[in-house]
């Protein structure tokens, strides 16, 4: 900023007049600073609250006490979080909502409060942060009022808790004695919340889980508490909200219990997000998983500890207020008001708040800046095992030894604690170790036995070695440690990605990488299963791929079989003295980790596991499993079975039990799915015992899962050979012969179903039509079973810079087929060759996609009919070699199919399958297709142009992978969505297509395969219709900006701006709370109303609904990172959108019309020890902090960023 005039009443910096941002012609000596007058910021007076003026108790202006006089609160930041602890106070159950401008009437005497802000854990308003007493800008037209539920809350007296029944002290049933009556607690909504709070109060510094359904033995006598639920601060299990007391509906089978954590533990630390290792946001690692600490109380010594314990030899500055960005919302924030003296050797040795009980939100999250140069790591070497050896130390970029002159037990602790052992068991001399050559670096160490570090030890200069003992080695020192050795999780970085990046290990003291010889696979595997990621399809990276590391390379020639559950259970080398490069520093692409989800589903009775009888199981902590009702179950219930089981389609389902084998009572009679949703329990599950229902439903899902990559060898003279493509975003493209070998060759064989690869055909002397190269390098080890389990490199191009497409000749297929018993050559009885015997084909299941895989096996382009039932009368004469044959259409091979075991059927020679291909492709022209009857352009019913006149598409048999291909002629590339002909009108006149089954591969309808023009037993209320999504977003590209479109810029129906479209947002839920984030993000201040409908005028301006199912907590930033459901683009909860229904209309919102600063203003400090109130003023705009220049700077200026802060 340059140029800056105020008048001195602006409330932000922002708001002020100066050239445009970035616009000056200054230097930096020139930046502007300010002297502000000591904050005058209070909370902690105690005072009392009263709502008056309402037409009930429960609703008012707000009013406080203070000093023997009741006086009013100004409205300004008065939020819903702030009316929330008002109405607690009072003995309410929470806030409905906040009303600005004296809504109660004017109130009289002194406003007394100003400026609150209230975390949302406190007790008491006047634990909340305000302006000085009496100190306000404000009128009594903005006295603040609000409105209480009318219930009132249980306040309990405090509880005795009791653990019972458990091996050990910290464990066991929990057992309350509340007014001398003492019984047990269920475990209805008990979680590990709920166990923090007990464990505390019985003195232990947390909760490691909670336990349910008895788990330490049922309990006699009373329940006494019954769906708890704590917040997680509370001191005593009394403070906690519960049903009243005795009241419940529960059995001791279902008492509670916890497991807490017997002693404080010690756990690692991290910084991420800085330019270098030295810095960034801080990080703990606990319970599984990294976690933030607020910076509350964080000041100078915390960060000398910190970056103590992480190896630096001192800290440079404390930040707070997520000077390195904030944490992620799923992250928890683990530790608060860290109170250091800085002298502890790690940061869990300070006073703080117990783990996980913090009144912060990730704007808060603490940060440091160390000294940037690392403690030296220290190993140990020449010992038979690792916690044994001579003791050697990295100084000046080499290793050496210590020389043993005055060593003693403390200088071994030192070192075995470093090392991440307990202690040292023993001194050790240099005869019991294998003799080490080089350097002498150390001498005349002495310690205390505190230090966390060798050279944090007095001792002589390096590399000065005097004494005549140290200088051949004879005195050089060992030691042997004792206990398991602290090897903390590894780390990934180098990338934005948490499931992707460099692998670094922690050892003595420091981070380091991993050299990339013998890197592979199984080694990434390992990794992945340290950082509780999906190790399906991980995938090790050589040749510094997320950019050189730095310091040590701890680990090289790693040889893990990837079943260990650590790297330092695999075959490996010592710790150190590589001589790898960080340009070969090992990576790994791991796969994200599934949720687990809230009603599991399986597919029971069949040995395939892509198919099967459907059972859920409703609960996760009851192990047993519900059949669904066939009678209700639709396509799209199969299409959420499927792809929560992770496949990507429905093959086919069925209204009944086929395999027979149905394991439990139909207690489900419909799951109530729409077909976009994740998972089942997003669906309108009915649970009930279902007497009249009869038969179960079964799904056969696509046997490619959402992982796969589907490949093909085209332009060759047979089936195994040809140039190679991939498929990919709805397209195939061919892979340039970068680096393409035997081992790639081999992959892509065997998943085709080749027994084996001939050779990989560099400059491929196959042609084919020209179209898009998908990758530019293919990298396997060999032991993949599909391609995507490969490292891919740079998807997408025009053509291959430097080199030519690849192609691929496999060994002939070990199971040939051919067809008999017609005149013509193009159909007939299906055979298969094995074991040196020609056999039939059972019909049962047999359909075009079957057909299609053994016209194309054959040569032939297209397939006209499936045959079942011996129609050529030939199949007598052989055995029966094949059933169940469940193909998906892409396979190149019939014996890669899906099918019952070589042999294995139930069938008769009578019901011999066959085929009649065509020699040519169904429709060689452009199939001309619309969408109609939608609310844009994006949905409607399929229409197809034929012989002059429009007809519609019978939804028989169709499937997700026909949608795809719709949606993709017509050029949209997003998510798709099948829709029945309820949703769009019916359709008149022809009905052109029925039985449409595509592979999902097509570019056009036209080539899938289906019945002749015409030919169909449909009427138009089997109409199909779709709905598609404009574009692909990548992680990062969409922004989820807001709009409020009504009446005002701060009144409106909620918009997203989503995929290049604003939708509205649906919420039968909806409430002040998700109105108070949209009002922030959109810079207001707080929301002063929430609405379930279109308030302000029907639906012009969009005909979308992008999300539904939207639940804010309050502390989110944007609207997207609240609970919601999936994008489903116009629909409420699966309903269509219409007005006057509050259920399923958009829902609207009316802010405080007051914006908040949106610029971030911070002061930067002369030197240390400069008063908090002075300093260089600093701007936080476009991603990065900037100076303002002193062109024109005045008092007034300065009054506006002081009263800012």
């Amino acid at each position: 900023m340059d140029q800056v005039v105020c008048t001195g009443e602006e409330g932000y910096l922002s708001s002020c007049s100066f050239d445009g941002w970035g616009i000056h012609d200054c230097s930096h000596s020139e930046d502007a600073g300010v002297v502000c007058s000591q904050p005058t910021v209070y909370h902690g007076d105690e005072f009392d609250v009263r709502l008056i003026g309402g037409p009930s108790h429960s609703e008012g202006r707000l009013e406080v006490l203070y000093n023997g006089t009741w006086g009013t609160v100004c409205d300004d930041r008065f939020t819903i979080v702030n009316a929330q602890i008002v109405c607690k106070q009072l003995g309410y159950l929470g806030a409905v909502k906040v009303y600005p401008r004296a809504h109660y009437g004017s109130g009289t005497g002194p406003i007394i409060l100003d400026n609150v802000q209230c975390r949302g854990s406190e007790q008491l308003l006047s634990q909340c942060i305000h302006l000085e007493f009496f100190f306000s800008d404000c009128s009594h037209s903005e006295d603040v009022g609000l409105v209480c539920s009318n219930e009132s809350m249980h306040v309990l007296p405090n509880a005795t808790v009791y653990l019972v029944g458990g091996d050990e002290v910290f464990e066991g049933r929990v057992e309350v004695e509340i007014n001398g009556t003492r019984g047990t607690v269920c475990h209805d909504y008990w979680d590990f919340l709920d166990a923090q709070v007990v464990c505390r109060q019985l003195g232990f510094p947390g909760a490691l889980r909670a336990t349910h359904s008895a788990t330490f033995g049922m309990g006699t006598g009373p329940i006494l508490l019954d769906n708890v639920e704590c917040v997680g601060s509370e001191t005593n299990l009394g403070q906690c909200d519960y049903w009243s007391i005795g009241e419940h509906n529960c059995v001791h089978e279902e008492d509670a219990g916890v497991v807490c954590l017997d002693t404080q533990p010690t756990v690692p630390v991290r910084l991420v997000a800085g330019s270098s290792s030295a810095e960034g946001r801080l990080e703990l690692y606990y319970q599984g998983t990294w976690g933030t600490i607020c910076d509350d109380n964080w000041d100078y010594n915390d960060a000398v500890v910190v970056c103590r314990e992480l190896g630096f030899p001192g800290a440079v500055s404390a930040l707070g207020s997520d000077a390195f960005g904030p944490g992620s919302t799923k992250q928890r924030i683990l530790l608060d008001n860290v109170r250091c003296v800085g002298t502890e050797t790690d940061l869990l040795s300070c006073p703080h708040d117990p783990i996980g009980v913090s009144d912060c939100t990730h704007v808060e999250d603490a940060s440091v800046i160390c000294n940037g140069h690392l403690v030296p790591p220290v190993r140990l070497v020449g010992g038979a095992d690792l916690n044994e050896g001579v003791v050697q130390v990295y100084l000046n970029e080499t290793w050496g030894t210590v020389c043993g002159d005055q060593w003693t037990m403390k200088e071994a602790n030192v070192v075995c604690r470093q090392l991440g052992y307990s202690e040292a068991t023993r001194l050790a001399n240099t005869g019991e170790f294998s003799r080490v050559n080089g350097s002498v670096l150390l001498q005349n160490v002495y310690c205390t036995g505190l230090e966390s570090f060798l050279t944090s030890c007095v001792h002589d200069e390096v590399g000065k070695i005097t004494i005549p003992s140290c200088q051949d080695h004879t005195g050089d020192v060992g030691v042997i440690c004792t206990g398991t050795p602290i090897l903390a999780p590894v780390r990934l970085a180098g990338s934005e990605n948490s499931y992707e990046g460099r692998v670094e290990i922690w050892y003595s003291g420091v981070w380091g990488t991993i050299c990339d010889e013998d890197w592979d696979s199984t080694d990434a595997i390992v990794v992945c299963r340290m950082l509780g990621l999906r190790t399906e399809g991980a995938r090790g990276i050589a040749g510094a791929r997320f950019g050189e590391g730095i310091g040590q390379v701890w680990l090289s020639e790693l040889e893990c079989d990837g079943s260990e559950a650590e790297l330092e259970n695999c075959q490996r080398s010592q710790f150190g003295g590589h001589d790898c490069p960080h340009s070969r520093d090992a990576s790994v692409i791991c796969k994200v980790p599934l949720p687990e989800p809230l009603y599991p589903v399986r597919l029971h009775g069949s040995s395939v596991s892509s198919e099967g009888v459907v059972e859920v199981r409703l609960n996760n902590s009851v192990n047993e499993w519900l059949s669904v009702c066939g009678a209700q179950f639709e396509f799209f219930d199969a299409e959420v079975v499927c792809r929560q089981l992770g496949y990507s389609g429905v093959l086919r389902f069925y209204r009944e039990d086929i395999f027979g084998t149905s394991s439990s009572n139909i207690l489900i009679a419909e799951l109530g799915c729409v077909g976009d949703e994740y998972e089942v329990a997003e669906c309108n599950v009915e649970v009930t015992e279902v007497e009249s229902c009869n038969t179960t439903a079964t799904v056969f899902c696509s046997e490619y899962t959402t992982q796969s990559l589907l490949v093909r060898l085209v332009a060759g003279s047979v089936i195994s050979e040809g140039q190679l493509q991939v498929f990919h975003q709805g397209y195939w493209g061919y892979v340039c012969d970068t680096g393409f070998g035997l081992e790639e060759a081999r992959v892509v064989c065997r998943q085709l179903g080749f027994p084996g690869a001939i050779r990989a055909l560099l400059n491929s002397p196959f042609t084919s039509d020209s179209g898009k190269v998908w990758l530019s390098s293919l990298q396997c080890t060999g032991n993949e079973s599909n391609v995507a389990e490969c490292y891919q490199q740079s998807w997408g191009g025009s053509s291959c810079s430097g080199g030519h497409e690849v192609g691929v000749q496999c060994t002939a297929p070990a199971h040939p087929i051919k067809l008999v018993g017609a005149n013509s050559s193009t159909e007939g009885t299906v055979l298969i060759f094995r074991n040196d015997v020609w056999g039939i084909v059972c019909d049962d299941y047999w359909d075009l996609r079957d057909a299609l895989v053994v016209c194309n096996q054959l040569g032939y382009p297209g397939v006209i009919e499936a045959v079942k039932n011996d129609r050529y009368g030939d199949g007598a004469g052989y055995d029966i070699l094949l059933d169940d044959v469940r193909c998906n259409g892409t396979e190149v091979l019939l014996s890669s199919c899906r099918a019952s075991d070589w042999g294995t059927h139930n069938c008769e020679t009578i019901e011999a399958a066959g085929v009649v291909c065509s020699t040519e492709t169904k429709i060689p022209e452009q199939t001309t297709i619309r969408l109609v009857d939608g609310k844009n352009e994006f949905e409607g019913r399929i229409e197809i142009f034929y012989e002059d006149e429009w007809g519609s598409v019978c939804d028989d048999l169709w499937s997700t992978r026909n949608t795809e291909v719709v949606c993709r002629q017509l050029g949209f590339e997003g998510p798709t969505e099948t829709v029945s002909a309820t949703v769009f009108r019916a359709g008149s006149g022809r009905i052109w297509l029925d039985n449409v089954v595509c592979i999902g591969t097509e570019s056009d309808i036209g080539d899938c395969y289906r019945r002749p023009y015409g030919d169909h037993n449909c009427g138009h209320s089997e109409d199909v219709g779709v709905r598609c999504l404009v574009g692909v977003s990548r992680p990062g590209e969409e922004t989820y900006d807001l709009r409020l479109v009504g009446v005002g810029s701060n009144r409106g129906r909620v918009e997203m701006y989503y995929h290049g479209h604003w939708g509205a947002i649906c919420g039968a839920e909806w409430d002040v709370i998700d109105a108070e984030v949209v009002c922030s993000q959109l810079g207001y201040v707080s929301a002063i109303q929430a609405f379930r409908g279109d308030v302000f005028g029907g639906l012009e301006g969009t005909s979308l609904v992008w999300l539904d199912g939207v639940s804010c907590v309050g502390d989110e930033t944007r609207l997207i990172d609240c609970t919601h459901g999936v994008f489903a683009p116009g629909t409420c909860m699966g309903n269509p959108v219409y007005e006057g229904n509050s259920t399923y209309s958009p829902v609207s919102v009316v802010c405080s019309d007051t914006p908040y600063n949106p610029i971030p203003i911070r002061l930067s400090h002369l030197s240390e020890g400069s008063k908090l109130s002075e300093g260089t003023v600093e701007l936080f705009y476009n991603g990065r902090w900037g100076v303002i220049c002193d062109n024109g700077w005045s008092i007034e200026d300065a009054h506006i960023v002081c009263r800012s802060l």
